[in-house]
Order: structure tokens, then C-alpha cells, then sequence
């Protein structure tokens, strides 16, 4: 029964656009509930891929720091292969070449820091030497006998040899070599034999504190 002095509304009555017996929901308000379900699910994940996209960035970030953080020292008296190796070494592994020599002589003057080699801010020690067995003035066995009497303990040294004679490997070894490799030819089997130097280093006993 109606109270007095109110009008009751006349529900199920036709009103404006609506149809008898019906309630029409604007047609705005459905599109923004789905807007607002869609951009809920989106913001959802957003949160989600947001953790992910960012923990990978700091990972690209850390392994190209990583880069930097050992130093290489390269010896060998031909410049195309001198120069592959060291490109080898900067694109693939976390080692940073600080100098190219061309013959053992100027590897003992850096390792010795003479003349201008003293500067190790610009000339760092290396925790790496790569060396080649095969060179003028001293060749690599001489800068083997060196590095032995000299004690640096903190010097790895990876050996290279253009040679089939199982000799010189075993020679290499005898002096103190940490590991020979038979030198390659070619820019693709020069990365080869730095990723295998790279994994060397890494399960070396006496391996660098990178």
C-alpha cells in the first residue's frame, strides 16, 4: 500500500528508453567495466613481467662489468694473429687485454714494470699471460724460465704452440706452463680456444680472484 505523500514509482512501467518489464544498463558503464577488467588484468601483468624484465637487466649488466675485471696480457710476433686473439678475448670472455707484446723481451720489461711499464694505473699486472712459444729475441720457454724464478704466483700462464711435437708441450709444462694449447688458425677456431681457455680458467686450481 503507497504511503501518503510519496510517490511510488511505476517499476516495470515503460520509462524513457526502457522497455517494459526491463532495465536497461547504460551501455557505458558495461564498456567501462570491461575497460576496467582488461587495464586490472594488464596492470596485473605488468606487476608480473616487471620483476622479471628488471632482475635480467641487472644480470646483462653484471656480466658485461665482469668484462673488465681481469687483465690479459698477449705475446706473439704475428700481428693478424695477435690482433684475432685479442679480438676474441674482448668479445667472448670477461678478460680485458691490457697489452699486446711481440716478443718475449717485452713481456719480461711489462712483468718487470720497466720504463714506462712501471705505470700500472695504464699497465696492470696480469692475472693472465697467453704466450707463444715461438718468438724472437726471447721466445716463450725464456719468459717460462723467467716467470719461474721470479716467483709470481698470481700469473697464470696459457702457452701456445704452432707445433705437432708432443715435446713442446711437455717442455712447456716442465717449465711451469699452466695449461698449452695447439695455436689455431682462423678467427672462428682462435674463439673456440679462448672459450676453452675461458672454462680453464674458471676450474683452474690456482685460478684468478675475478
Amino acid at each position: 500500500m503507497p504511503v501518503l505523500g510519496l510517490r511510488t514509482p511505476n517499476i516495470g512501467q515503460p520509462h524513457g528508453n526502457h522497455q517494459a518489464g526491463r532495465v536497461r544498463r547504460p551501455t557505458q558503464w558495461c564498456q567501462g567495466d570491461r575497460l576496467g577488467n582488461r587495464a586490472n588484468r594488464a596492470s596485473s601483468g605488468a606487476e608480473r613481467f616487471f620483476p622479471i624484465a628488471f632482475y635480467g637487466v641487472v644480470l646483462i649488466l653484471l656480466v658485461k662489468t665482469k668484462k673488465l675485471d681481469c687483465h690479459v696480457l698477449v705475446a706473439d710476433d704475428l700481428p693478424d694473429d695477435l690482433t684475432l686473439l685479442a679480438r676474441a678475448l674482448k668479445d667472448m670472455t670477461r678478460f680485458r687485454v691490457t697489452h699486446m707484446a711481440r716478443d718475449g723481451e717485452e713481456v719480461i720489461a711489462y712483468l718487470e714494470g720497466k720504463a714506462h711499464y712501471a705505470d700500472r694505473q695504464r699497465y696492470p699486472f696480469p692475472q693472465l699471460l697467453i704466450l707463444d712459444l715461438k718468438m724472437p729475441r726471447v721466445d716463450g720457454f725464456g719468459v717460462l724460465r723467467w716467470v719461474r724464478t721470479h716467483a709470481c704466483r698470481a700469473l697464470v700462464v696459457v702457452a701456445l704452440t704452432g707445433s705437432n711435437d708432443p715435446e713442446d708441450e711437455e717442455r712447456a709444462k716442465g717449465l711451469g706452463a699452466d695449461a698449452v694449447f695447439t695455436k689455431p688458425v682462423g678467427l672462428q677456431p682462435i674463439r673456440e680456444m679462448v672459450s676453452r681457455i675461458e672454462q680453464f680458467m674458471l676450474t683452474a686450481p690456482r685460478g684468478i680472484n675475478c
